[in-house]
C-alpha cells in the first residue's frame, strides 16, 4: 500500500468514526445543532428534513390578513373591525395582523361582512382560500399574506353606488357670548357608536334606519334638529338613506337658564311637533307612553281641537304663530303637494284632566299641568300633520 492509499484509508476512517476536527465540528453546528437540534436529542431527522423544504428554518407557519376595499370613489373606508373578519374564530381587528398557526392543520378564514359592502375575492398566493369559509394549511417556515377584497354593494342594475353618509353637527344658540361646549360633551352618537366630533361623517347601511342619539349636557336643553327632510325631527329619531345619498344634520341646543325674561317683540321659543287625527298615539301625542311636554293633546280632536302643550308658554300676553301642514309629502322624491287644514287659534289654558270635554270617552291620559295653546281645524283632508310654532312675548316680565 502506497502513501496516497494509506492517507485515503485514514481519512475515510475519520469520517466513519467521527474523529473530531475543526472542520467536522463546524458542520455539526450548522446541521446537527440547527434550531435546538443536537446529537443528544432523539428527534426523527428524516421527518425534520422532510419539513425543512430546503431551508434551515423550523419556525411555525405565519399568515398576515389584510382588508382591501375597491371602487369606493374616495369615500371613507370602514375600519377592519367593522367587517368581522375571523381566522379560526379569532377576530381580526387590525389590518395586517400576523397570526402564528399550527403546521399542517387547516384554519378557517371567515367574514361577517360590513353594511353596504359585499365580498369580491381573496387575493394572495395559492395557500390562501378562494372564498370566505375556506381554509389555510401551512408547513413549518411558511409565511403568507391573504387580502380579503370588498366593494360597495352593487344596485339592482349592477352599478356600484356609494354607501349613504351623514355629517352630524352641533349648534348652540342663545349662549350670550359664553364659551361654546364641545360637540363631544353632548354625547352625540349614531346607533350607539362612539361619541361624534363636530362635523363627523358617518357611513350608513343603505335603506336601513340609523338612530341619532344624544346623552345631553348639564345646563343645556335640546331645541331642534335642522337639515333636510331625511334628518329626524327629535333626538332618538332615525335616519334612513338610499345608496349615494349624503346629508347633513344639525342638532341644536341652548342653555336652560336664560339670563332674564325674553325681550318684547322677539321670538323666544319655537318648535315643531307631529300628530295624527286618526291615531291618538302617533308622533308627539301626550297620550303616548312616557311622553312629556312639549306634546300634542288630542282629547278633543273629534271636534278638530288640538292643544299644543309647552312649558315655555307662561302668560296670556304671548303671541302664538303656527302653521299646520300634512306630513310626508314635501320630503318625498319628487316632492308632493302637502295640504293644510283651516286652523285658527281658539284659546290658551292648562293641560289638566278637566280639559277633556267627554272625559268618559276620550280622557286626558297624562295631564301635565303645563300651559298650552289650542287651535281648531276644519277641512281636514289628511291624517298626519306637523304643527310648527313660534312664541313672541309682548310685555316685559
Amino acid at each position: 500500500m502506497n502513501k496516497i492509499t494509506m492517507l485515503a484509508v485514514i481519512g475515510l476512517g475519520a469520517l466513519v468514526f467521527g474523529v473530531i476536527t475543526p472542520e467536522s465540528g463546524l458542520m455539526a453546528s450548522a446541521t446537527g445543532n440547527n434550531n435546538g437540534y443536537n446529537g443528544n436529542n432523539n428527534h426523527d431527522r428524516d421527518d425534520r428534513d422532510n419539513n425543512n423544504h430546503g431551508n434551515n428554518s423550523y419556525d411555525s407557519p405565519k399568515v398576515k390578513i389584510y382588508k382591501v376595499v375597491i371602487n369606493n370613489d374616495g369615500n371613507p373606508t370602514p375600519p377592519m373591525s367593522t367587517f368581522g373578519v375571523k381566522l379560526k374564530d379569532t377576530l381580526v381587528n387590525t389590518n395586517g395582523t400576523t397570526f402564528t398557526i399550527s403546521k399542517n392543520k387547516p384554519v378557517t378564514l371567515t367574514e361577517a361582512g360590513a353594511p353596504g359592502f359585499s365580498f369580491v375575492e381573496i387575493r394572495g398566493d395559492g395557500h390562501c382560500p378562494e372564498n370566505l369559509g375556506g381554509t389555510i394549511t401551512l408547513d413549518d417556515g411558511q409565511k403568507i399574506e391573504c387580502y380579503i377584497v370588498n366593494q360597495p354593494t352593487p344596485t339592482g342594475d349592477g352599478t356600484v353606488s356609494d354607501p349613504p353618509t351623514v355629517k352630524i353637527y352641533k349648534v348652540v344658540i342663545n349662549n350670550d357670548g359664553n364659551p361654546t361646549p364641545s360637540a363631544e360633551s353632548f354625547g352625540l352618537s349614531i346607533n350607539g357608536g362612539t361619541t361624534l366630533s363636530n362635523g363627523t361623517k358617518v357611513t350608513l347601511q343603505a335603506d336601513t334606519p340609523a338612530v341619532l342619539a344624544e346623552a345631553g349636557l348639564v345646563g343645556y336643553e335640546f331645541v331642534e334638529i335642522r337639515g333636510d327632510g331625511n334628518c329626524p325631527e327629535n333626538i332618538g329619531g332615525t335616519i334612513t338613506l338610499s345608496a349615494g345619498q349624503d346629508i347633513e344634520c344639525y342638532v341644536v341646543n341652548q342653555p336652560i337658564d336664560q339670563t332674564g325674561p325674553p325681550d318684547p317683540g322677539v321670538i323666544f321659543h319655537y318648535n315643531t311637533l307631529s300628530f295624527s287625527f286618526a291615531d291618538p298615539l302617533y308622533g308627539d301625542s301626550c297620550s303616548a307612553p312616557g311622553k312629556t311636554p312639549p306634546c300634542i293633546e288630542l282629547a278633543n280632536s273629534i271636534d278638530g281641537n288640538v292643544l299644543v302643550v309647552d312649558s315655555e308658554l307662561k302668560t296670556d300676553t304671548t303671541i302664538v304663530l303656527f302653521s299646520v301642514v300634512e306630513t310626508g309629502k314635501v320630503t318625498q322624491n319628487p316632492p308632493q303637494f302637502a295640504t293644510s287644514p283651516i286652523c285658527v287659534l281658539s284659546g290658551i289654558g292648562p293641560h289638566t284632566a278637566s280639559y277633556a270635554q267627554a272625559e268618559e270617552i276620550s280622557p286626558v291620559v297624562n295631564p301635565s299641568g303645563q300651559m298650552g295653546f289650542e287651535f281648531q281645524c276644519s277641512l281636514i283632508e289628511a291624517a298626519n300633520f306637523k304643527v310648527s310654532y313660534a312664541l313672541i312675548e309682548t310685555q316685559r316680565q
